[in-house]
């Protein structure tokens, strides 16, 4: 190896020998080895040395039996708790020719013991004003932590210490809502639990003004408060909770409770609705009916060709509905309803008479003769359904359509002693004409038989108010004259000897 000088003149030359000392020479003067300014040894062969170490402090106190091996250092670290700073310090010298001495030092975080761990925490609790509550909490660490209780009334503090209170266990009287947390330390760090919310709780009492019985809740401060199964009360429907008695104020469920409260039911009167549907008859209707209520019919529906049988609950009419009936619910009635039966006009032609006004008659009815017509001369015979008087009319058949109705006529007589020419025995006379200014036995020859229409053929007719008479037609016989008057004086004289 060529060492030079590096310092001039008197410059040193260093190299480290294969013992690790350090040698040093220079020119040969003044006492240094070497030859003049330059001088050829042979290269000494560079080897790595193990680092020298000088210290290793904990903080500001060493520690002790400090020893190598295999590039690994150990020391007995001095007594304490807590974080420190180890510092550890050696030199070595550098691998190049130059062979120069390098201190270096290292530090490194070190911590006597273990933090403390919350292994459980306090629990959210609800007591009512004047009561105590108990939280606890634990936790471990090395050396064991001590424990502080702290309150705020917010969950982000600030936060004060609960005096005197030192154990995992705490037991105090809340005045108001608060969050409280543990506090746990040791002489590595301290920790807080997460805080608990300790709610004053109030009492909620529901009076249901006569409804069915009242009930009470417990809410915590600041909590919403569940309201109950709506209670019930004969007759009414329940509206909701007011803060007052008369309703006044309704209460909001989505407003916090932060004190004492009392709550009223409110109850407004049941009312049913009761439809009428009437069935293809009149306008459909409705009635409102307070609860355990009857119900006030309508004016009664009309529909063309049919009578009103009334109402019921089914619309096939099953069941017809009682108008006593009280009302619980809302309900339908339905018209029911019953097709007319046929009407017929029955028509009287009084041939001569008075006049009779028609009438109408329900199918399968019968009848109701009018009073009979009058015709001056005449006697009312009936009533036939044909003008000839051919058929007599039965009054007790059934009216199964229209009609008309024909009234038949029988001549009358003149009383004993009547006048001339038109009664039996003339004007004024008696029935031989005697006293009778003029007049004829036999009269016009009409007396009894009359005109041959008043009772043709002889038959029986339905008269009102007048006798039937056997009428005798004389057939084609031409009867005339005095012969006719004689044969009816004499049937006479005996009918009333």
């Amino acid at each position: 190896m060529k060492a030079e000088s590096i310092g001039g003149y008197f410059g040193a030359f260093y190299a480290t020998g294969s013992d690790g000392q350090i040698y040093t020479w220079g020119q040969g003067a003044n006492g240094k080895l070497g030859q003049s300014t330059a001088h050829n040894v042979m290269q000494p062969t560079v080897i790595d040395a193990e680092p020298k170490l000088v210290s290793i402090r904990f903080g500001d106190n060493a520690a002790t039996n400090t020893s190598m091996s295999e590039g690994t250092w150990t020391a007995t670290s001095p007594s304490g708790c807590g974080a420190a700073q180890i510092t550890a310090s050696w030199f070595q010298f550098d691998t190049q020719p130059t062979g120069q001495k390098i201190v270096k030092t290292n530090d490194y975080d070190f911590v006597w013991g273990s933090a403390p761990a919350v292994t459980s925490t306090p629990q959210d609790a609800a007591v009512t004003a004047g009561s105590n509550v108990t939280l606890t909490s634990s936790a471990t660490g090395d050396p064991a932590p001590t424990v502080k209780w702290q309150r705020s009334s917010t969950a982000q503090g600030p936060w004060t210490d609960v005096s005197g209170q030192t154990s995992t266990t705490l037991t105090y009287g809340p005045t108001a809502t608060e969050w409280v947390r543990a506090v746990f330390t040791n002489c590595v760090t301290q920790v807080a639990t997460n805080p608990a919310k300790v709610s004053l709780l109030y009492s909620v009492t529901f009076n249901a003004q006569n409804g069915s019985a009242a009930t009470t809740a417990m809410v915590a401060d600041g909590g919403l408060l569940i309201l109950p199964e709506a209670p019930t009360l004969a007759g009414y429907s329940f509206v909701g909770w007011a803060t007052t008695a008369d309703g006044a104020t309704m209460f909001d469920p989505s407003t916090p409770v932060t004190g004492d409260l009392t709550l009223y039911a409110q109850w407004a009167n049941v009312v049913h609705t009761v439809t009428f549907d009437a069935q293809n008859g009149s306008a459909t209707t409705t009635a409102a009916v307070a609860d355990g209520g009857t119900v006030m019919f309508p004016t009664v529906p009309s529909r063309p060709g049919y009578a009103f049988a009334g109402w019921a609950t089914d619309p096939a009419g099953t069941t017809m509905f009682d108008p006593s009936s009280n009302i619980t619910s809302d309900l339908t009635l339905y018209g029911q309803w019953t097709k007319d039966a046929a009407k017929y006009m029955i028509s009287f032609d009084p041939q001569g008479g008075s006049a009779v006004a028609s009438v109408e008659v329900v199918e399968g009815e019968v009848v109701a003769l009018p009073e009979a017509p009058s015709r001056t001369g005449y006697t009312f015979a009936g009533w036939t359904t044909d003008a000839a008087g051919e058929n007599a009319f039965d009054a007790s058949m059934p009216v199964t359509g229209n009609m008309t109705l024909y009234g038949q006529w029988k001549k009358s007589t003149t009383s004993p002693g009547g006048g001339s020419g038109g009664g039996e025995s003339g004007n004024g006379g008696d029935l031989t004409g005697n006293g009778g200014g003029g007049g004829q036995q036999t009269g016009n020859g009409n007396s009894e038989a009359g005109n041959a229409s008043s009772a043709p053929n002889g038959r029986n007719l339905a008269a009102t108010g007048g006798d039937p008479m056997v009428l005798f037609g004389v057939g084609a016989l031409a009867l005339v004259g005095s012969a006719l008057g004689s044969i009816l004086l004499l049937r006479r004289r005996q009918e009333n000897g």
